[in-house]
């Protein structure tokens, strides 16, 4: 009897207690029920109202005007399940704070705000997407303030046993760009894990800056399409479109600006978008929003951001052999793309001649087989003539060679044009002088005198087959005032010898590499240079010429003779 009593006390108890935790649950449905009533008459609804706000849904779309506080609140009856709440200004950083309340019976929500005594649970200032997530039944309450101008902010609040499946997609996809053709690039990005066949992608592209949230692009979506609207002549490119000027107000300086640039594309389930209209030389911003079509979690979300400045791609010029190529890089923005392609009969050495005429660049040399990658075989960084050989060439190789300027040229100063010569012929290359790794032309100071000054500077090499070359030493009056650059334009070195108003000394010799036959080391080739004038500033230029060939220069030298002709004596 005792057992039986036992059991059916431990019956009626687990019957109490579940009917006690029921009472207690609706006593706290009936509390908020009473919450509402008192609060003159907010409607219940996902996320409840509070003074001059406006009647949420599951999203919320609230005006915050600039210093203005509003607030939120949202009940939370039983601990089951997390409550998330996201936040997502538009236009401006929104101060936010979540505060939590747990409310005693008979008791307002206006008496609960009155106290104060909530718990912080999160305050942040940003302009990006913000979120949190809490467990504790009770009341929380959401303060919203606009913190630099009006903006309109998102709302939204997902109770999920863990974090909403959409926060917890990898929200740093690479975005990758391929050249379609002039002005038009294709975006590509990786699929999202969430649904990835029911995901609306939408791309936003422009020159302003990045996009922190969706709703902020698509305000300036709307604001552009309003004025197409009114303008049906106008398109998608109205931001581009100088007739526009005097319709344009809220987007400064869009008409004035043809680098000014805004274009949105939405799409289900793809990962790519093209875009085209691209300017060269343009900074541009792309950012990706995603979004489930699931109802539960169709909420907009950052997904990729790239910052990029627009080039073309560099058009591919055919090199022959033994001819010599020009090419002026201020139309091609300062790269360029050469290619050699070996003939069937094409075996040994491939030389390169590289002639900068007045400037840096670095050159990337690789060599590929018929429907095979490229390999790198040569990279180097040049500001003078050069001279590169592959050996062993194949038939039916691609050489391609890459130049690309380095740091910046004025081109009212400085000639922009390159010269390349590409040579399996040894008669050919000789004709192009090869200077030594320092094309430098150095003083004997303690030879220099009122009316002249000694220099010196390595010879080129040459073979006792090749033709002999000639020196040239010219010396042109300076002022010491101007700006000095050593730097010879390769392209036209004898260019200055024709301006007989500055030149004031020349002397030339012929040279022939018989001289060099049995030499083990490199020797220095000297000159005095006479009928300088006393205490004057003079620039030195060296010009080595290969009989019926080319002519280049070395480095210029900045001299000065001596004020005095008088002699030193020993006291």
């Amino acid at each position: 009897m005792m057992d039986h009593a036992a059991s059916h006390f431990l019956i009626m108890s687990e019957r109490l207690l579940t009917i006690s935790s029921y009472l207690t649950y609706c006593l706290l449905i009936w509390m908020t029920r009473f919450v509402v009533i008192k609060s003159n008459g907010l409607s219940n609804s996902i996320l409840y109202k509070m003074k001059n706000a406006d009647e949420c849904t599951e999203t919320c779309s609230i005006l915050l005007t600039l210093g203005e506080t509003k607030s939120l609140w949202k009940l939370k009856p039983l601990p089951a399940k997390n409550l998330t709440f996201i936040v997502a200004p538009c236009s401006s950083k929104v101060s936010w704070s979540v505060r939590w309340y747990l409310p005693q019976e008979n008791t307002t929500i206006d008496s609960v705000l009155k106290e104060g005594n909530g718990q912080v649970i999160v305050e942040e200032t940003s302009d990006s997407l913000m979120y949190v997530t809490v467990t504790r039944r009770g009341f929380y309450v959401l303060a919203l303030r606009a913190v630099k101008a009006d903006t309109r902010v998102f709302l939204r609040s997902v109770e999920d046993d863990d974090l909403p499946p959409f926060l917890q997609v990898n929200q740093s996809s690479h975005i990758t760009i391929e050249n379609r053709r002039k002005g038009t690039l294709t975006f590509h990005w990786s699929p999202s894990v969430l649904d990835p066949k029911w995901t609306d992608f939408c791309v936003v592209v422009n020159t302003r800056g990045p996009y922190h949230s969706f709703c902020a692009a698509n305000e300036d979506k709307n604001a552009l399409s309003s004025w197409t609207q009114s303008f049906p002549d106008g398109g998608h490119s109205v931001a581009l479109d100088p007739k526009w000027k005097k319709y344009v107000t809220a987007w400064k300086n869009v008409a004035e600006n043809p680098k000014n640039y805004f274009q949105m594309k939405c799409k289900v389930g793809k990962n790519r978008r093209t875009f085209k209209n691209f300017t060269e030389h343009v900074r541009y911003f792309v950012d990706i929003f995603y979004r489930s079509n699931n109802v539960t979690y169709n909420f907009p979300l950052p997904y990729a951001s790239k910052t990029f400045v627009h080039q073309e791609p560099s058009r591919l010029i055919k090199l022959r052999d033994g001819k010599v190529t020009t090419v002026d890089l201020t139309r091609l923005h300062g790269k360029a793309v050469f290619k050699y392609k070996t003939s069937r009969s094409t075996v040994g050495n491939l030389t390169f001649v590289i002639i900068p005429c007045k400037w840096a660049a670095e050159i990337e040399v690789s060599r590929q087989q018929k429907h095979q990658e490229g390999v790198v075989q040569h990279r180097a960084q040049i500001t003078n003539a050069y001279r590169l050989t592959l050996p062993h060439v194949q038939p039916h190789q691609i050489i391609s060679l890459k130049i690309s300027y380095l740091g910046n040229f004025d081109n009212s100063q400085h000639s922009s044009n390159i010269e390349v010569l590409a040579s399996t012929n040894s008669t050919t290359l000789s004709k192009f002088p090869v200077l030594p790794a320092s094309a430098t032309v150095y003083e004997f100071k303690w030879l220099r005198t009122c009316r002249s000054v000694t220099v010196g500077w390595v010879p080129v090499k040459r073979l006792p087959s090749e033709s002999p070359v000639s020196y040239c030493v010219y010396a042109f009056r300076r002022d010491p005032d101007d700006d000095w650059d050593p730097s010879p334009d390769q392209c036209k070195p004898e260019a200055r010898t024709k301006d007989i108003s500055s030149l004031a000394a020349v002397e030339c010799h012929r040279y022939s590499a018989e001289n060099e036959t049995n030499r083990t080391s490199p020797f220095v080739m000297t000159r005095k240079i006479n009928r300088l004038r006393p205490n004057f500033s003079y620039s030195i230029q060296v010009v080595v010429k290969v009989q019926d060939g080319r002519s280049l220069s070395y480095d210029r030298l900045a001299v000065q003779t001596r004020r005095s002709c008088k002699s030193l004596t020993m006291s």
